[in-house]
């Protein structure tokens, strides 16, 4: 039988439920008038989805297999290049349009996101404006494809309030969760080994399609409690205890202890 006196612990957390990815339906929190809305995607709309989007990426692909050369791996060490081996200077070309209105990958998506939260922070919470902060604001996304599966979860679970926070709901991006073929998929026309992430711009290069097929057939993502309430709603605190068990001091400590009683 376990003597050992037990120590409660305490720690305030927010009313509010943490965003979720589960299924294809609403989440519920805590407080039911309180939800988190993620919209749901059916084969058929990803597929259409992919047929728009896919011809826009392959010219970007094909720039990169025809002019970004790939590495053939370390060289011997020490040995000079072959002058005569190399591929004569060809005169730069340039990357197809529709590139410059892409965010690919998770770091670059995330950094847009988070630059048009920042935009939309309240005059009160901002700090004084500096040149940097006057600069014109990023163009908004108007769809995030996101491969769950090919990517954790501390890395995807934060996307859905980081859309909700870029951008009020009538222009906000919506997030699109596609399967692994489709991400295999869109990483061919891109000519790259994966795409866990890709964001399009609004006014995206040849996108009209795309963007208006996306804003009539996906839903936007909807955090209520982010949006101002036209009836104050009472959230009582949230308080999470928990029983733990005093941590055990080593002998090393034990030692350091009567040494110290002795000096």
């Amino acid at each position: 039988m376990d003597n050992k006196p037990k120590k409660m612990t305490y720690a305030l957390g927010l009313p509010y439920g943490e965003p979720t990815w589960s299924g294809y339906t609403l989440a519920s929190f805590h407080y039911p008038e309180l939800t988190f809305g993620r919209p749901s995607l059916s084969t058929e709309h990803e597929a259409a989805i992919l047929s728009l989007l896919i011809p826009l990426l392959q010219p970007v692909g094909a720039f990169r297999r025809s002019h970004v050369p790939r590495s053939k791996g370390k060289g011997r060490a020490g040995k000079p290049p072959n002058p005569s081996a190399q591929d004569p200077i060809s005169p730069p070309a340039s990357m197809p349009e529709i590139y410059n209105n892409l965010t690919i990958g998770f770091n670059t998506t995330i950094r847009r996101l988070e630059a048009l939260s920042q935009v939309r922070k309240p005059s009160s919470l901002s700090e004084p404006k500096t040149a940097h902060q006057s600069d014109p604001a990023p163009t908004n996304l108007v769809a995030v494809l996101v491969c769950r599966r090919s990517l954790p979860q501390v890395m995807t679970s934060s996307i859905p309030l980081l859309i909700a926070a870029a951008a009020p709901k009538s222009s906000r991006s919506r997030l699109i969760e596609i399967s692994t073929q489709s991400e295999s998929k869109l990483a061919q026309a891109l000519g790259q080994p994966r795409v866990g992430v890709l964001g399009v711009e609004n006014d995206a290069a040849g996108a009209t399609a795309l963007a208006r097929f996306v804003v009539d057939n996906i839903g936007s993502v909807d955090i209520p409690w982010l949006e101002p309430l036209s009836s104050p709603i009472y959230l009582p605190v949230k308080i999470h205890s928990a029983t733990t068990a005093p941590k055990e001091k080593s002998s090393g400590d034990a030692r350091k202890r009567k040494k110290s009683e002795k000096t």
